[in-house]
This record gives C-alpha cells, sequence and structure tokens, in this order.
C-alpha cells in the first residue's frame, strides 16, 4: 500500500520565477520574510510588499529584493557600480555585505505587521530606519555593557523609547484566503485528458480588492496543458504547454465569499512514457495584495496515479496489535489490500505465514472471500483468503488472522 507523506520544501527557483512573472506585468508581491537579517526595521513573519522597479531604477538606502548565488534577499542598498550596474547589498541587523549582483526583482514598499501596514516609502522613512538601526546596534552594545556594569540603563531607555514610538502605524485590511482543488478522475492513464477544478474562498473579515486575487500553479510534471475554461470574471493568460499558470479574478471578492459560480478548470494530459505508478502532484496557491492572517492554507496539493486502463495494481499493507504484547495474549494482524489500477483483479489471493513462535486462532474477511489454513506438517502454517470474483478499481478488503 502506498502511503501519502506530508512533506514541507522551500521551491527558491519557483519563488523567484512567480515574483519575476509577477513583477514583471506591473503587480505588486507580497509575502512573509524569513529571518531577523533586516531587524529591527523587518521582523521574521512580517509581511512584506514588493513593486515593480520605478524607471529610475534602484537608489542608495532602499530596501530591494534581489537574487544572487546565495539565494534571495530583501536587504538594504549599500552601493551600486554605475558602469556595471551590479548592486551591493545588507542587512540592517549585518555587518558584512551580500554578495554583489545585478539581478533586481523589486523595490520593498511596505512592512506589514500585527495588522498594520507600514509605507518605507514615505517621507522621513530612511531617516526612521536607519535611527532604529542604530538604536538596535546601541540596544545590543548596552546589553552586552550591562553584563559586566550597570551604568547605562539611562541612556539605553532614552534610546529605545522613541523607537517604539515611532513604530506606530495605522490598521490595515485582513483577508484570510483558501484554495480548494478538485479532480475529475483519481486514477488516469497516459494520453488521457483529466480536469482540475479550483475555488478560492475568502474567510475575511475584509474584502479583496477587485483585481487583485491571484491564484498561481506550474504545470505539474509528466503532463502538457491542454486548455484552461474560466468565465469573464478571470484573467488568465495561455502559459503555453508547459508554462506557469497564473489567474487574476477580476472583481472583488467579498468577506464569506467564494469564486464556485466561475471556478477555473484546467484540463492537463500526462505524457506519453510515464511509468505506472508514478503520481501527478499539482499544487495551486491563491494570494492577494490584502494581510492575509493565515497564509499557511493559502495553498492545495493533491495527487493522479498514472496506471494503464487495461491492467490492475494491487497494493497490500499490514498492521499488528497490540504492540507489544504479553504471553499467552492473542496477537492480530489486520491486511488490507486495494486494486489501484484501472482494470479489475481477477484470482485476488492474501497468503500470510503465521510467525514462528505463535499458534494460529481464526482468521476472518468479508464476504464473498474464503479463507483456509494448512494442517501441520507441514509448519509454519500458511493462511490463504481467496477472493470469489473480481476486484474492481479502487475497491479494498480486509482480512483479520489471530
Amino acid at each position: 500500500m502506498r502511503e501519502i507523506e506530508t512533506v514541507q520544501r522551500r521551491n527558491t527557483k519557483q519563488f523567484a520565477a512567480v515574483c519575476e512573472e509577477l513583477l514583471g506585468r506591473g503587480w505588486q508581491v507580497r509575502f512573509r520574510a524569513e529571518g531577523e537579517s533586516m531587524r529591527p526595521n523587518i521582523l521574521n513573519e512580517d509581511a512584506i510588499v514588493v513593486s515593480p522597479l520605478a524607471a529610475s531604477g534602484v537608489r542608495r538606502g532602499e530596501v530591494v529584493l534581489s537574487r544572487s548565488e546565495d539565494g534571495i534577499r530583501a536587504h538594504r542598498v549599500m552601493e551600486k557600480d554605475r558602469f556595471s550596474g551590479d548592486i551591493v547589498t545588507r542587512g540592517d541587523s549585518g555587518q558584512e555585505n551580500d554578495t554583489p549582483t545585478h539581478f533586481v526583482l523589486g523595490k520593498v514598499i511596505a512592512i506589514e505587521r500585527d495588522g498594520r501596514k507600514n509605507s518605507v516609502t514615505k517621507s522621513g522613512q530612511r531617516f526612521l530606519h536607519a535611527f532604529r538601526v542604530q538604536t538596535h546596534r546601541l540596544k545590543l552594545a548596552a546589553a552586552q555593557r550591562l553584563k559586566r556594569i550597570g551604568s547605562s540603563l539611562a541612556l539605553f531607555g532614552f534610546l529605545v523609547v522613541p523607537g517604539i514610538l515611532l513604530n506606530a502605524v495605522p490598521a490595515a485590511a485582513q483577508a484570510d484566503l483558501t484554495m480548494s482543488q478538485t479532480t475529475s478522475v483519481s486514477v488516469v492513464d497516459t494520453g488521457v485528458n483529466f480536469n482540475y477544478t479550483e475555488i478560492a474562498t475568502n474567510k475575511g473579515p475584509n474584502a479583496v480588492p477587485a483585481g487583485t486575487l491571484v491564484v498561481y500553479q506550474q504545470t505539474p510534471p509528466n503532463t502538457t496543458l491542454q486548455s484552461i475554461t474560466v468565465d469573464a470574471n478571470w484573467n488568465c493568460p495561455n502559459p503555453g504547454a508547459r508554462g506557469p499558470i497564473i489567474c487574476t479574478y477580476k472583481i472583488a471578492l467579498a468577506s464569506g465569499a467564494t469564486t464556485a459560480a466561475d471556478p477555473i478548470v484546467f484540463t492537463l494530459q500526462v505524457n506519453a512514457g510515464t511509468a505506472d505508478g508514478t503520481s501527478i502532484l499539482n499544487s495551486a496557491t491563491v494570494t492577494s495584495q490584502t494581510v492575509d492572517p493565515v497564509p499557511s492554507n493559502n495553498t492545495s496539493i493533491t495527487t493522479v496515479l498514472v496506471e494503464s486502463a487495461t491492467q490492475a495494481d494491487l497494493a497490500l499493507s499490514m498492521t499488528a496489535a497490540p504492540t507489544p504484547v504479553f504471553l499467552f495474549s492473542n496477537l492480530t494482524y489486520t491486511i488490507n489490500v486495494q486494486n489501484l489500477g484501472q482494470a479489475s483483479a481477477a484470482m485476488v489471493q492474501v497468503k500470510d505465514t503465521i510467525p514462528a513462535g505463535t499458534t494460529f486462532v481464526s482468521a476472518s474477511a468479508p464476504a464473498g472471500w474464503t479463507c483456509t489454513e494448512t494442517t501441520p506438517p507441514p509448519t509454519p502454517i500458511t493462511v490463504t483468503c481467496a477472493l470469489t470474483g473480481t476486484m474492481a478499481q479502487g475497491a479494498s478488503a480486509t482480512s483479520r488472522f489471530r
């Protein structure tokens, strides 16, 4: 029996591709910061809003989203080479510069924290950020000195309090977006079309403005995109056979509303030569420019199994209970068999050899199954449960041996 595993991973290339695609279209991008390299101005789990670069390009002191051989960072511009176009960035809490790069995705224009949105492009923000950095460094230095002497407490409080007072920002709207997707099949053969139906939901408390809700996904490996079917409320440019699928909702989505009346339906076909047993995994993500208080539910993942239309594929799993087991107590083995293939399976049998050191007590199986055991000699005993008839696609049966 195949087991479903929960996998958590970060895909830097996919994230960079999404940002580059959306920013290139003139849209803003919002994501969660990870790490403390920009402390105290940007904290871990702060939401960052990035906009496309203006015609004037990058200026020293601005915070930009850039990509280098070290990965993707939202750091402050320290230097710019006017001949090569390379920039050098550094985290506000760091002492060393990052690797120079010329690949700038966009400029950070706002930071969201605790439901409040603070623009970093307003007049005086650079001075405020610089003041916070110096305050933070003085705070750290004072904390180190306080371990040895206690004479710096008054200066420490004088430096920290202004930074706290200057941090007040107005409350921002919030919208908890979720994503769901269903497939037309659970098992499919190569060369056969199948569909994904996707629906976005706004759990509120505020509405998502028109033209800001975006659904993104990559065409799954081992498939070719056949078509995207949407109504007039969606804008889904043709990505080609294997490109990223990016759809924008043209109208506002109210709190508590869904796109069930106008879902995204896209059709795929499994490529020829894809091996039986391959899982087609599709990951779809919904986002917007409105603060999302629960970003962990923005992505939905589904799998479709590739199996021949003319063959059965039997899978078996077994568990034992109780574990551990005491002497002279009953031990039960539960065996489940399932047909994952598309064709019905005939002459299905489950055979189990009773372990040494145990005594066979009984066997049970669902209706249509018959269980028999060999009589010693020989030893060990073998129990066989046979199905009368056939096992259809997706069908399963559970036997128990004591």
